[in-house]
């Protein structure tokens, strides 16, 4: 295998999973759109699988850049995603739960604040680490 074989194309899918998270996040800080919007639910559905994908292929990513021994910078992104992502899958359950005690309808739930704002700052990190590995590539690798 080639050193840089899973590195650019990693960060490339990387980059296009943060600015897809950016896109989808925004909206809601300036429009209320309910979970049930049929729009928001078939984007926030394609967002899973690449998520999910994204998942799978941060951990093909460590083990790969544990073996051609690349340089620790490149593995903090494929770290957060494996340490993160479940994380934030244990509190949207929670979040979920919560709301089915408190009887809330579902119909016209919208996200907390709080939930959208760290959305977002988690998007713009990925987005910007990603930009910034992948525009000083040869440096990191």
């Amino acid at each position: 295998m080639k050193k840089k074989g899973i590195v650019k194309p990693f960060y490339i899918i990387a980059l296009i999973y943060a600015i897809l998270s950016v896109i989808s996040t925004i909206p809601l800080l300036f429009v209320s759109i309910s979970i049930n919007n049929p729009v928001y639910s078939a984007f926030s559905f394609l967002m899973l699988f690449f998520s999910i994908g994204i998942f799978v292929l941060s951990i093909v990513a460590i083990v790969s850049f544990i073996k051609v021994k690349s340089r620790r910078i490149l593995l903090v992104l494929p770290v957060y995603y494996v340490i993160m992502m479940p994380l934030l899958i244990i509190a949207s359950f929670i979040y979920g739960i919560i709301i089915a005690a408190s009887g809330e309808p579902l119909d016209s739930l919208e996200l907390p604040v709080f939930m959208i704002v760290i959305s977002l700052i988690l998007s713009t990190f990925e987005l910007v680490f990603s930009s910034a590995i992948l525009k000083n590539l040869k440096k990191y690798h």
